[in-house]
């Protein structure tokens, strides 16, 4: 079952607050590698160094968790990321990610070697396990997606061809990645080949600190599905979850200076160590109990953005190289660790209201704009009708003269209104023809002069056109957005019913403003007659 760790709380809305996990892992002396300076204790948690560096003071730091040179991968996921890992499968979602400078092992840290594996292929190997022995309690569906950030943009390792692509945020998911492969697999081995080609399409280069360095940071996530499950402290009310497990193995910070490197791998160095700032930004804010994460700043936080105050258990591996050479990037990583433990993140269990009911919240908003526009349109067909029985009383007044329509007070640019859609952009501009139309009669003066009002009736018909665009432009987002909310085509079909509606009453409305027209007589005999369309569509004169 799952629970809380010693460094949880639970806020005023039942969420626990649960600090971020910090694990130092220490790597060996390698080849060129002469002399130690930082030394990792494991029974106390301290990690310190005996001498200083280009005028630094010795320094030393405690924390948590604390793996000296000699510790295994296997023996650290079974003390450190078991937990974070098996709580997938009791709807947690949950994150692990190596952080350190180039070579300090990350990658061998993350995925391994067939003779030593990494986190990821033990975390499989696990939750494999784990989901065959509750097979009889809740019944599990997972899915692999694995991505790259290489120079800022985003690659799908499983696909070779899906190369630049965006993300947007789920409901279900968090960040995720539009247009990346997610392939269904149904046990280990499935995964583990998916992980191997993933990795064979992963981009490294042969640097002077590294003969096998990589060049992006990588993604590996499960997402799972979980249905029918019972006994289970989080599930939702219908038995039905969905969670996700993130592996992001980190491209190491490096120094221009120190590894010269030229070229393409020049560029490479600078979107790496830029990404990793914005990280620590993002981190360091965190930290303080700021309001604004700037967490958009680069594709790599907003991947993290759960796994970094959201609602994820998040693991961070800090790696770090024990040499004299080495001895400031170790520290600015040490205190990146420092900084990552004063992090919260919101854990909660799924809910119903998260998971299994209702449309989304952004579905929600364009149905009640929906709503709101169709009663728009009400308002603006009664205003019509009620012009109409003006113009009718205005036409049977005997000998109207018309006069000249001052155009230049029907030109809307002082008092547009914001949105077509309030209902008072045409009504206002039928109100100024008629007041024109009236106060001419009653001046008898400019006697057939029919210009100006070609001239406002093309105006009418400009802002009927743009009423027509704006609505078909609110029809187009909500369908949009059903559809990409929305995968069930009976449950489009329902959510559709109110467009057809408004579209139906807004046809109405224009078919019934194209047939409104004022006759308009200019004396007795009615020797001559003008028919005028308020829709602005045509002006006839007959003698």
């Amino acid at each position: 079952t799952w629970g809380f760790a010693s460094n949880s709380k639970m806020d005023a809305k039942g969420r626990q607050n649960e600090a971020v996990d910090v694990c130092v892992r220490v790597r060996p002396l390698i080849r060129g590698e002469e002399k130690t300076v930082w030394i990792a204790d494991e029974s106390t948690g301290l990690i310190y160094s005996d001498q200083g560096g280009k005028g630094i003071v010795p320094q030393a730091f405690e924390f948590a968790g604390v793996e000296g040179p000699k510790a295994r991968t296997m023996a650290i996921y079974e003390r450190r990321c078991k937990r974070v890992v098996l709580s997938c499968l009791e709807g947690i979602n949950g994150t692990i990610f190596t952080y350190g400078q180039t070579a300090s092992g990350k990658t061998h840290t993350m995925v391994g070697t067939p003779e030593s594996p990494g986190l990821l292929p033990c975390a499989l190997r696990d939750i494999f396990r784990r989901a065959q022995d509750q097979s009889d309690r809740c019944t599990y569906q997972f899915w692999i997606s694995y991505v790259e950030i290489y120079n800022e943009a985003v690659n799908d390792l499983l696909c070779p061809n899906g190369d630049n692509l965006r993300l947007q945020d789920d409901a279900r998911f968090g960040t995720t990645v539009v247009g990346a492969k997610i392939q269904q697999v149904w046990n280990f081995e499935q995964a583990t080949i998916l992980l191997r080609f993933g990795e064979d399409n992963r981009r490294y280069r042969d640097t002077q600190a590294n003969e096998r360095s990589s060049r992006s940071h990588a993604l590996f996530r499960l997402m799972v599905e979980a249905t029918g499950c019972i006994d289970l402290p989080t599930r939702s009310a219908s038995g039905r979850f969905f969670s996700s497990l993130n592996f992001v193995d980190l491209a190491g910070s490096e120094r221009l200076a120190e590894l010269s490197p030229r070229g393409e791998t020049s560029s490479e160095t600078r979107h790496i160590n830029r990404s990793l700032f914005v990280l620590t930004n993002v981190i360091k804010k965190l930290a303080e109990g700021k309001r604004h994460i700037p967490y958009r700043d680069s594709k790599l936080t907003r991947l993290l953005s759960s796994a970094l105050g959201g609602n994820s258990r998040t693991l961070v591996i800090a790696t770090v190289a024990p040499a004299q050479k080495d001895f400031a990037q170790t520290l600015s990583t040490l205190r990146f660790a420092v900084r990552a433990r004063a992090v919260k993140n919101h854990v909660e269990p799924p809910t119903p209201a998260e998971r299994d009911t209702g449309p989304s919240e952004e579905l929600s908003r364009v149905l009640e704009q929906l709503k709101r526009s169709e009663s728009n349109l009400e308002t603006l067909r009664h205003e019509n009708d009620e012009l109409k029985s003006e113009i009718a009383r205005a036409t049977r007044t005997s000998f109207l003269e018309l006069g000249t329509i001052d155009t230049r007070r029907l030109t809307l640019g002082e008092e547009k209104p914001a949105a077509v859609s309030d209902g008072c952009l045409l009504q206002g501009v039928k109100d100024a023809i008629l007041q024109q139309v009236l106060s001419s009669a009653r001046g008898k003066e400019n006697r057939g002069d029919d210009e100006d009002l070609k001239r406002a009736l093309a105006i009418l018909g400009d802002c009927e056109r743009q009423y027509r665009c704006e609505l078909a432009e609110l029809q187009n987002k909500c369908i949009n957005t059903v559809q990409a909310q929305l995968g069930d085509k009976l449950t489009l079909k329902k959510f559709l019913e109110p467009l057809k509606e408004i579209q139906v009453k807004n046809e109405r409305f224009l078919e019934s403003n194209r047939r409104t027209s004022c006759l308009l007589y200019t004396s007795d005999a009615a020797d001559d007659l003008l028919c005028v369309d308020l829709g602005g569509r045509r002006i006839i004169k007959k003698k």
